[in-house]
């Protein structure tokens, strides 16, 4: 699980201790500059938000062109996917217009499968596609690996 060395935009999503392999792309955003974008969920900022310092400076210089951070006990019932959903407009445009890599890490019956679906339904809304014209252009992302997903549990 490694960034690819080339100028696409990259998204990244994650979840708890999934965040983990995300830390290590921040050198290589800062060697080649591109738009980067994180989406990180957990259960708790005190103590959850991992790596919360090095996310701050990386957005203050600009390595970052995003940070959404989602807390659940902060907003019950919201997770990751659903506030990757909620930029689905943005997000659509860096990955059908702006080739975005896409990078998933965390469980799978949570993130995977919960990130998996919000692809579909932003793919099938803003694309103005059938559910499975939408699940075929994520499958075929997937095999052009523009998604990638290391998933776990």
């Amino acid at each position: 699980f490694h960034i690819e060395n080339n100028d696409n935009p990259v998204i990244m999503i994650a979840a708890g201790v999934g965040i983990a392999p995300m830390i290590g792309f921040l050198a290589d955003l800062q060697k080649r500059p591109r738009p980067a974008w994180l989406f990180f969920g957990n259960s708790n900022r005190n103590g959850g938000y991992h790596y919360q310092n090095q996310w701050e400076k990386a957005l203050s210089d600009g390595v970052l062109t995003h940070v959404n951070a989602v807390f659940t006990e902060e907003h019950k019932g919201y997770y990751v996917q659903d506030e990757f959903f909620r930029n689905g407009q943005e997000v659509f445009d860096w990955l059908m217009n702006h080739h975005a890599m896409i990078y998933v890490c965390g469980r799978t019956n949570s993130v995977g499968k919960g990130v998996n679906e919000a692809l579909v339904e932003i793919i099938k809304a803003h694309g103005k596609m059938t559910r499975q014209q939408a699940e075929d252009r994520v499958n075929q992302l997937k095999a052009d690996n523009r998604i990638r997903m290391d998933l776990f549990g």
